[in-house]
């Protein structure tokens, strides 16, 4: 307490009275306001222990200005707490838990008991001819199926004829097959091969007269039917129409379609009963492409004479190179 006062006077950091007094008047004040968990290890040095924590301020020497109003203090170097005990004896406590429950997790072994099994003196599932031993001791210690008890020689019969086939059997095969084997009710005695039809009698065009007497003895044919059928005759063909209009565009007979634009004079239609001939030449409207001029009808139907029919604007309804109908009206050639 007295180096205490001494230094708070302005004693110089040298006198060790002085700072002996300082250091037990810091421990008393900083350890209270700021101490921490750490213990001592060692001589006591001066350091720095944050704003308002120490008794002394840095200068070009430390002064002591009162408890807790500094920032410096003199106090012992720390160590880290020791905790590795902490950690260790955990563990071994953790381990201690995990070998307990494991131990009662674990049941006691399940022990199983084989019973001895003595090998049978015969193997009673053969069929081979049994000795008297085997038979006696197999019918009595095994269940064997009704009227089997005592084996059955193995096969070795190989079939004389094969009866599956269908030629003309010979007297020997039939009678051996009919007396061994089960054949089809009426099919005993095979079948003779199927020769090919002579007539194709599914056909109706009309028959000639040998067909139609063997396809009528030897086929079953539908009532009526036997001798054949003319062929269907063929439906008369429908009209159809042709059509021309613009430029030309023209749609045919036969639904093909076609555009002209050069000039000259064609056929439209060319027939024994009708003719129709077009004049195509360019127009000042069609920049300089073809378009329909006139149309000239004739043929038989019209008994010789020719229909002509010009442009609107210009051109003439002619009849034999009459000129008809000037207005708008009818005409009649008689």
């Amino acid at each position: 307490v007295v180096g205490g006062g001494a230094m708070a006077g302005g004693g110089a950091m040298a006198g060790g009275g002085a700072m002996a007094g300082a250091g037990g008047g810091a421990a008393a004040c900083g350890g209270a306001a700021c101490g921490g968990c750490e213990t001592a290890a060692g001589p006591a040095v001066m350091s720095y222990v944050g704003s308002g924590c120490g008794d002394y301020i840095q200068e070009t020497s430390y002064r002591y200005i009162g408890c807790g109003a500094g920032e410096f203090e003199v106090v012992a170097t720390r160590k880290p707490t020791n905790i590795s005990c902490l950690v260790v004896g955990g563990g071994v406590g953790l381990v201690a838990l995990v070998l307990v429950v494991v131990v009662l997790l674990i049941s006691s072994p399940t022990t199983t008991t084989t019973p001895l099994t003595t090998a049978l003196p015969y193997d009673c599932n053969t069929r081979e001819t049994w000795s008297i031993a085997k038979k006696d001791w197999c019918c009595a210690n095994t269940q064997q199926p009704p009227g089997t008890c005592g084996g059955t020689p193995p096969t070795t019969t190989t079939p004389k004829y094969n009866c599956n086939t269908y030629e003309v059997w010979s007297p020997v095969k039939k009678a051996w097959c009919c007396a061994n084997t089960q054949q089809a009710p009426g099919k005993c005695g095979g079948t003779p091969p199927t020769t090919p039809a002579q007539y194709n009698c599914n056909t109706r065009e009309v028959w000639t007269a040998a067909k139609k007497s063997w396809c009528c003895a030897n086929t079953q044919q539908p009532p009526g039917t036997c001798g054949g059928l003319p062929p269907m005759p063929q439906p008369p063909r429908l009209p159809n129409e042709c059509l021309i209009w613009g430029d030309p565009h023209i749609s045919t007979f036969d639904k093909s379609h076609a555009d002209f634009y050069g000039e000259g004079i064609k056929w439209v239609v060319k027939s024994s009963e009708i003719s129709i001939q077009g004049k195509y030449q360019a127009t000042p409207f069609t920049n300089g492409l073809a378009a329909t001029h006139s149309i000239a009808i004739g043929g038989s139907f019209l008994q010789g004479h020719v229909l002509k029919v010009g442009p609107i604007e210009n051109g003439q309804i002619t009849w034999d190179n009459a000129p008809i109908l000037g207005t708008f009206g009818t005409f009649n050639a008689a």
